[in-house]
């Protein structure tokens, strides 16, 4: 997207910038439309159906230990909110950063989202595999150790002059950068009951959100009092601060293991398929009775 963008703008103007992502998205909603298909109601097969329903008292006191009291949650929220304050920055600022501090072009800050959004998709999938077989499911050292990367990358972005070493950061820093993010929505779900881990990834995520608004205004402010420097500075310091709510959760391992995700292709396959030829329990007690 931003080397579709770039190309639009020096092409036809500045309104392509929002011309070209708003048909790229209608494009890719008729894609969806036509390709997914199932719905959560086909699913009528007793292994997709819950067992028992928890009462609202139980619910309650069970997210109020496992959520909001939760110091596990809270270290995750931490770790999220200082990353997702540097990914945010990076993202909105790095075309004005790129050419007030260093003088690039509209061009050489597109390449520089790209190589970043590239890195992101290859660090997720390596520190997704890390994650499984190198640390037996532990989602804590992965995310320490990506956030305290972010911290040298940003010293080195700084100072950095040269183009292509500018373009070689952006892809490093991507890689350290987007795996905390699925990862720690991940860990979030793992580390409480199944009855409340969406209620769980929401609220590591809420916090994560005011991370990224913080890289809006409060650093805008920073910006004009003590420049880029400044800023950068302050994501590196932000970035160690997130590696360091992330360490006690080292040996953290998941409460719950996640076999499988529903609202696959296959579990529709599976739900909408022909019933099942095991006889019921209603049907054997029946017989029995017979």
């Amino acid at each position: 997207m931003p080397l579709l963008v770039s190309a639009s703008v020096s092409h036809y103007g500045w309104r392509a910038s929002l011309y070209a992502p708003a048909v790229a998205s209608c494009m890719t909603a008729v894609l969806l439309g036509v390709m997914l298909y199932g719905s959560p109601s086909a699913a009528n097969n007793e292994r997709f159906t819950a067992k028992v329903k928890a009462s609202p008292a139980d619910l309650a006191q069970t997210m109020r230990q496992q959520v909001f009291l939760n110091p596990a949650l809270w270290l995750m929220a931490a770790s999220y909110f200082g990353c997702s304050m540097v990914r945010t920055c990076l993202q909105d600022w790095t075309s004005l950063f790129l050419f007030e501090a260093k003088g690039l072009p509209l061009a050489t800050s597109a390449r520089c989202l790209f190589l970043w959004e590239l890195g992101g998709f290859g660090g997720t999938f390596a520190a997704g595999a890390i994650s499984d077989k190198v640390f037996g499911g532990r989602r804590g050292p992965v995310v320490c150790v990506c956030c305290a990367l972010l911290a040298p990358s940003l010293a080195a972005l700084l100072y950095a002059t040269n183009p292509l070493s500018v373009q070689l950061i952006y892809f490093w820093m991507g890689i350290c950068a987007f795996p905390v993010h699925v990862l720690l929505g991940l860990f979030s779900r793992e580390a409480v009951p199944p009855a409340v881990s969406s209620s769980a990834g929401g609220f590591v995520k809420m916090i994560a959100q005011i991370g990224g608004a913080s890289a809006g205004y409060p650093l805008g402010l920073l910006q004009q009092k003590l420049g880029w420097e400044g800023v950068y500075i302050c994501l590196a310091i932000v970035s160690l601060t997130a590696a360091a709510a992330a360490l006690p959760l080292w040996n953290t391992t998941a409460a719950i293991k996640i076999q499988g995700r529903n609202g696959t292709v296959q579990d529709f396959k599976a739900m909408q398929g022909p019933p099942s030829r095991k006889p019921s329990h209603e049907n054997l007690r029946s017989k029995k009775l017979k």
